[in-house]
């Protein structure tokens, strides 16, 4: 079983509304929705960078192995060039 320990200074309070406000206030509602389609659009943005690197480095790595066994492949095995206008 796994333990949690959360010190006191980690817990956020509970703000309790005025005695005023209403339950749903709208202006409450859309400011957290705003903050929340923030957050989205913010996380969004950092995983198209993520895919974007990892794709460019998977070329990269492509390219090289591609090259290594070219490197590693004897002359005699590789295609002839009068191949490479069919290829």
């Amino acid at each position: 079983m796994v333990k949690s320990v959360v010190a006191e200074s980690d817990v956020i309070p509970f703000a309790r509304a005025a005695k005023d406000a209403l339950p749903n206030d709208p202006d409450q509602l859309d400011e957290a929705g705003q903050t929340i389609l923030q957050m989205l659009h913010r996380a969004a943005g950092v995983a198209e960078e993520n895919s974007r690197r990892a794709l460019e480095t998977a070329q990269k790595l492509w390219h090289q192995l591609r090259t290594a066994l070219l490197a590693r492949t004897p002359s005699t095995h590789r295609r002839p060039k009068r191949w490479k206008s069919r290829w």
